[in-house]
């Protein structure tokens, strides 16, 4: 079995027994779901859900080899 899957395994068990306690105290599942609400509205900050964006989108254009023939005029 990978490392990684045992990681993975155990955040998990320890993200469902935080929040099992949290729903136990009924103030601080309150003060969670007050949480969520407040950062419900920060997802997309008001950008379009439809737009799609592509590694072209936010990358610098790859740098241009010269051509060998005739771009250097040391070869003329």
């Amino acid at each position: 079995m990978p490392i990684g899957d045992d990681h993975r395994r155990h955040f998990f068990a320890e993200l469902q027994q935080a929040v099992a306690a949290t729903r136990q105290d009924p103030s601080a599942w309150v003060a969670e779901v007050a949480e969520r609400q407040a950062l419900d509205g920060t997802l997309l900050d008001g950008l379009d859900p439809d737009e799609a964006w592509t590694d072209a989108d936010v990358l610098p254009p790859a740098p241009t080899t010269p051509s060998v023939t005739g771009d250097n005029p040391r070869d003329r």
